[in-house]
């Protein structure tokens, strides 16, 4: 699947969720298994990176605590985050995978699950919200979950690719080079720096489709001619 020519995340309905939840998982894997090829899978403990096997399992808890575990996940921004969870499918999942409570220099030192029983956790948090997904309504507040774990599982497979870059592990571009979520005109990696000209921008979503808690307040601002790597 060819991300970058799907239809707009944010207003994505189950089917789509569906594919690129597995589409993304795929990829992810991918990138574990070069990282895991090149002996990488104890890196640097720096502020700027993750233990690969501490990020597979923090992507299975995340999906799962918000859309498995979650008893109000129907009402979307209107849950109650402190509510009392339902259990996880892997005993100690919030010692270990809670990114707000963990701290980041410890995840060197968790006792963690190895490589199988990760990936195991990871397809049965995946089988049990794609099963979820089946029977949810098609609002933007029953689906607003299963877009956050959408979004989330991209955001760590960005960081992925660019730590594995930080590294020097050798990632093949054709697993992030299609990859886009963005909602207006994108770039793929073939060039060193690329120019933007005078416009003017949105920051943040209007009320409609899926958006992150800082990005409400939607307004325009105008950008100055500018050049990016």
């Amino acid at each position: 699947m060819h991300f970058a020519e799907t239809t707009n995340w944010r207003q994505a309905d189950a089917q789509h969720i569906s594919a690129v939840l597995q589409g993304l998982r795929s990829r992810t894997l991918q990138v574990f298994d070069t990282y895991a090829c090149a002996g990488m899978l104890h890196v640097p403990s720096t502020e700027e990176l993750n233990p690969p096997l501490w990020e597979l399992g923090h992507l299975a808890w995340f999906q799962e605590r918000w859309i498995g575990r979650n008893q109000q996940r129907e009402h979307g921004v209107r849950c109650d985050p402190a509510q009392a969870r339902l259990p996880s499918l892997l005993a100690a999942s919030d010692d270990w995978y809670d990114s707000s409570a963990v701290p980041h220099a410890s995840r060197w030192d968790l006792p963690l699950p190895g490589t199988e029983a990760c990936k195991a956790y990871l397809a049965a948090t995946l089988q049990q919200t794609l099963t979820l997904l089946e029977t949810a309504a098609q609002d933007d507040d029953a689906l607003y979950f299963y877009r956050l774990a959408m979004f989330h599982e991209a955001m760590h497979l960005e960081a992925a690719v660019y730590m594995a870059q930080a590294l020097g592990v050798p990632v093949s571009p054709t697993l992030f080079a299609t990859y886009s979520i963005a909602t207006k005109p994108h770039f793929t990696p073939d060039r060193s720096r690329i120019s933007i000209q005078n416009t003017t921008w949105t920051l943040g979503w209007q009320p409609d489709g899926f958006a992150f808690d800082n990005e409400l307040g939607a307004h325009t601002v105008q950008l100055a001619a500018y050049e990016i790597d």
